[in-house]
């Protein structure tokens, strides 16, 4: 056996390191918007669609007692019309040259796999943007923002309010929903910001050991609380949802149901792979709809003062 050595008389350093077997990556956050938890989100839209349409219908009519020869009986009928949403593409892509293909090849690195992600991710974070946010530019709505959802712009402040302060404020919350529906709809999802959720579980009702969040769930129609950082006042002004200086935080009551709210995707997928200035580009895209609220007022948007 050989013993390498430098000028100096002692190892050369790469023979006193130890190489770990894994490779450290990049850990991603949750795009909740965009992988369907928050929004049910149908994969159907055909490829080259430009307009989603839908019909809408509409029951119109009344009764009235009368005698049995009475014969100014109210008609009902139905009405229909056709709504159209439009549909945007997102777009991204991965190059690599000729020499990088037969450093991979030589390497065992699955180069275009690597990169392929790289552009996948890229599109999912504009698309959970899209769903959260909407864009102005191309007159999409997101969930967060769409104008038929009924605002409480709150001035009860969460941090300083008691446990049983704090469950009264949501479960009114819950109820002005059932009140302004005429019980059609009830909320069964809480969604709220980190330092909020953190109230909830801190919090213990004065009369027994459970906190605000298990008493919530335990007195209304909620079957699930949900934190989402997208709620904070930085992020909702950065995205055009309040105006600057608001200062406050975002708290949504909704139904998790297709029936209530939807929203429509073509999934990502590669275009053909062009050669150009000695790369090979693979541009990719994905399409979607705005979120739609079929029903917006068994929604309810509460902004409150941020901590």
């Amino acid at each position: 056996m050989v013993l390498r050595h430098d000028s100096a008389g002692v190892h050369l350093k790469r023979f006193l390191e130890q190489r770990l077997p894994a490779v450290l990556e990049k850990r991603y956050r949750n795009l909740n918007f965009e992988n369907g938890s928050i929004i049910p989100t149908i994969p159907d839209l055909q490829a080259g669609a430009a307009t989603l349409v839908q019909e809408q219908m509409e029951v119109v009519g009344e009764a009235a007692i009368g005698a049995d020869e009475a014969f100014d009986i109210p008609l009902s009928d139905i009405g229909a019309e056709e709504v159209s949403y439009k549909i945007i593409a997102v777009f991204s892509g991965f190059h690599f040259t000729f020499r990088q293909m037969q450093a991979a090849d030589r390497s065992g690195v699955p180069l275009s796999d690597k990169k392929a992600f790289a552009a996948r991710r890229a599109i999912a974070e504009k698309m959970n943007q899209i769903a959260a946010f909407g864009t102005s530019k191309y007159d999409l709505t997101g969930f967060l923002n769409n104008v038929d959802v009924p605002v409480n712009n709150s001035s009860f402040n969460p941090y300083t309010a008691t446990g049983d302060e704090l469950a009264e404020w949501i479960i009114d919350e819950c109820i002005a929903i059932e009140d302004s529906t005429e019980l059609t709809e009830t909320p069964n999802t809480l969604l709220v910001t980190p330092l909020l959720h953190g109230e909830m579980i801190k919090k213990r009702m004065s009369d027994s050991d459970a906190t605000v969040e298990e008493f919530v769930l335990k007195s209304t129609g909620l079957s699930s609380i949900r934190k989402l950082t997208e709620l904070k006042s930085a992020t909702l002004e950065a995205n055009g949802v309040q105006a600057t200086s608001t200062n406050k935080d975002r708290m949504v009551l909704y139904p998790l149901d297709s029936e209530i709210l939807e929203r429509h995707i073509e999934p990502t997928a590669p275009m053909p792979q062009e050669y150009r200035g000695g790369k090979y580009i693979t541009p990719m895209y994905a399409c979607t709809s705005p979120v739609i609220w079929n029903f917006p007022k068994a929604g309810r948007y509460i902004d409150y003062p941020k901590a």
